[in-house]
Formats: C-alpha cells, structure tokens, sequence
C-alpha cells in the first residue's frame, strides 16, 4: 500500500465516502501503480458487478504485491534469511565497469529524499553503485540487535529502494551505525551479531569470498572488474576496509569542542593503536599486489583529512602512515584513490607523500543529511566562517546532500573524480522533472591513470 499512495504526504486507504477506489494495475516504467475507477459504480451497482469489483480489487493488491518478484534481468539467488519477505532482488555483479557512485550515511527514517530515484535516472547512472558505510541508522542494545534489525525492515520497506538493488549493482561495508554502535571500535560486544545482519541483508552479493570463507572476521572484501573488454589489462580494483572491527579506541581529546580537537586528537605515544588489525593489514598488502590500473580504496572514515577533531585516521598517524606507504606505489602496478563517508560534509582532498606520489580521497557524505551552515550553534553562514581549516582540501565543503562518482576513461587514461547533488535544489526527484539539477556535478578533479 506504499507504493499506492507514494505521491502523498499521508498514507491511508480510500473511505465510502471518496469518489474513487483502486481497482486495477498499469504498468509505466517498469513499475506497477495501483490506479482508480470509481467506487460508488461498484457501491450502488448489481450484486454480480460488485462482487466482480472486489475480485479486480484483491487481483490488482496480489499483483501488485508480487510485481518485484519476478523480473526478466539477471538476478542473483535469495538466500533464505529474515530479510527474505521484502523481495530484496540484488542485481548480479558486471563484469565491466567504468562509471562508479559512492556514498554514505543514509537514515531509513527520510524516505521522502529521492537519492535512489535520481541515481536510476538522472544525468549520472553508475554501472557499480558503493555503500560506505552508515547504510541504516540502528545500534545494538541487545543480543538480537533488535533495533538495528528494524532499521534494515525500514529500509527494505522502501519502494525506491526495492527498485535501485534490482537495477544498480551494488557491493557495501559498514561504519559505526550499522556496525551496532556509534563510533564502533573491537571492543562492541554486538560486532559480530551487526556482521550476520550485514551478509543478510546484502545477500552475500558484496563478497562471494564471505560463502567459502568463514574464518574471515569484520567485512572487509575486494573485487576486480575490466574496464574495457578488449584490453585485459585494464582491470578495476575495488577494496572495502573494515575500520570497525579490529579499531581501537582513539584518544580523547583534551580540549573538546575547539577547532581540530573537537571530539578526539592524535596520539603519538601509542605506536601499537591500530585500525585494521594484522590480518586485514596482511590481507591488504596481498590484494595491492594484484595487477591493476586503477584501485578504488573504501575507508568508512576519511583517512586524508587533517582539519578535524571527529573520527579520522590522523589520530592513529602511524597507521595512516603505513596506510599511505602502501597506497601511494602499490606493488601491483597502477594508482589507487581512496573514497571515504562518515562526515556528513563532501569534499575531495589531496597529499603530497614523502616519497614523490600523491593520494587523492573523495568524500562522500551524506545521501540524506548533511551538515548545514551555523550547525551547533555556530550560527555561521559562509564556508569561509564554518568550514574546518584544512590543508590538504581543494575545495569548500558540500554541505547539500551529496555522493561521490569516479567515470573512467580508458581511451585517455583518466578518471574524473566529483562529488555531485544527490537530490535537486528544489527538493524534487529527476524523473519527469526536467528542471531537477539531481546528479550534477558540485565539484571535480581529472586524474591520471
């Protein structure tokens, strides 16, 4: 009954009284809407014509109730889990790829936001789509993970994305409010019960790895895809950290709320903290030796930003050093850029290594709330006045509800690299608007490949 009154600020049914009832189903667009004929010619009609009225009625429900079950594109198999109620269809990974979309920090509770739509037909449509992180908002306060578990329902309610999983591939891992606690470290007693929710709600569909190898603790996962099939050189590497799972805790800070140090601050005196925990770290370094041409890096937390005090890699700056020897000259060939969620602000930020190289990180935060001017109090107005001084920044920071994108061009060797609007100025979605300015680009930066 959703999708019947999906064009309505409130959701109820047709009295008596109304002029209309719902009585069949039409197709348009490769979705089905219930449409109206009139109830009172059903009311104050002849028995028989009334009792062919409630038949049409509970066959158009029925039909509409099962129309995202069957679908003639290639689907991967459901697995049998507490998810399978809502018909979750996960479309089957490509094997090409070269237009990719990321973002993070999307709360089941703002289904009125059109992210998915947009993405499905605005002016950027992604072959690969990646959740970073913060994909539902629900921590663990029992055993059963009961609240994390509804906000997974929630999401799954939604028609719009019904529809997105089944027309846009997507690979995923988790931050701290799908991982069963906000600013989630090895510690969280509910860590492995968030993992469970995780496979199940995804299917498996982000990591075949996660069906044969169960040994394997946290979500951390990598896939390769061609981005021409004609070279077989040209390889994709997509990497997912897990910067949950084996974290410690990052040092508190000693003058909380001031610039920089607002939440946590650096802490040189421990070389021992670490983020990804020695298996990851020796995994990491396994997958860097795989051939590739361009390796797309997901951290939940950004790991480049040096002009704030919540959760980053600069607090732990010998891990993010390693992470930068690392990343900055892969073994296997090729350039990695590492694209990140968490802030709830945009931005795209660049460093200068030590050894001659350059990382680039993309941020994409959040597809449904964003920080706006004069948060906390603030009361500012201008980038200039609210955002984080921060050197490694190229631009202001996006403060509208935002993803990030990386297109590829193999035949120039370059990647385009943009964090673009997630819904349109005015609010509406991009179909049928042909004023929306959905999935343009706010910012860009060209690179090499």
């Amino acid at each position: 009954f959703e999708r019947m009154t999906r064009s309505s600020q409130h959701s109820q049914l047709p009295s008596e009284e109304d002029e209309h009832e719902i009585v069949h189903v039409e197709e348009a667009g490769g979705m089905s809407y219930l449409k109206y004929s009139s109830y009172r010619d059903c009311k104050n009609s002849f028995h028989p014509y009334r009792l062919f009225c409630i038949i049409a009625f509970i066959f158009a429900f029925f039909l509409t109730l099962f129309s995202y079950k069957y679908d003639g594109s290639s689907l991967n198999a459901i697995s049998s889990n507490r998810f399978d109620s809502f018909q979750l269809q996960y479309i089957d990974l490509p094997a090409k790829v070269t237009k990719v979309a990321f973002g993070s920090c999307n709360s089941q509770h703002f289904p009125g936001f059109s992210h998915w739509e947009n993405l499905m037909y605005g002016p950027f449509q992604p072959d690969l789509l990646l959740f970073m992180g913060d994909n539902v908002y629900g921590d663990c306060d029992d055993d059963e993970c009961s609240i994390l578990q509804q906000a997974y329902n929630d999401l799954a309610r939604h028609i719009s994305y019904q529809e997105i999983v089944r027309r846009i591939p997507i690979l995923a891992t988790l931050d701290d409010h799908d991982y069963g606690h906000s600013d989630a470290t090895r510690h969280n007693p509910y860590k492995d019960q968030a993992v469970a929710l995780f496979n199940e709600f995804f299917n498996g569909n982000h990591d075949q790895n996660f069906k044969s190898n169960t040994k394997r603790r946290g979500v951390y996962s990598s896939k390769e895809f061609l981005i021409d099939d004609k070279d077989e050189d040209a390889i994709l590497q997509v990497i997912f950290l897990d910067t949950r799972y084996f974290k410690d805790y990052f040092l508190e800070s000693d003058e909380p709320w001031t610039a920089g140090k607002e939440v946590y601050m650096e802490d040189f005196n421990k070389t021992d903290n670490t983020m990804l925990g020695d298996e990851q770290w020796d995994w990491l370094e396994e997958q860097l030796r795989k051939p590739a041409v361009l390796r797309i890096v997901v951290s939940s937390i950004q790991a480049i930003a040096n002009g704030h005090g919540f959760e980053c890699w600069r607090h732990f700056p010998y891990e993010r050093e390693k992470l930068y020897s690392l990343l900055g000259n892969p073994a296997g060939g090729g350039r990695a850029v590492i694209v990140s969620g968490d802030h709830h602000v945009g931005g795209i930020y660049r460093v200068e290594l030590s050894d001659g190289n350059e990382l680039v990180e993309v941020t994409g935060s959040s597809w449904t709330h964003s920080i706006p001017f004069g948060a906390y109090g603030s009361n500012c107005t201008t980038a200039e006045d609210c955002d984080e001084v921060d050197d490694v920044r190229l631009f202001d920071l996006v403060r509208f509800n935002n993803f990030g994108s990386i297109e590829i061009d193999w035949k120039n060797r370059t990647a385009l690299l943009a964090v673009r609007k997630a819904r349109s100025t005015d609010g509406c979605c991009y179909s049928g608007n042909k004023f929306s300015d959905a999935g343009e680009i706010i910012q860009s930066l060209s690179i090499d490949i």
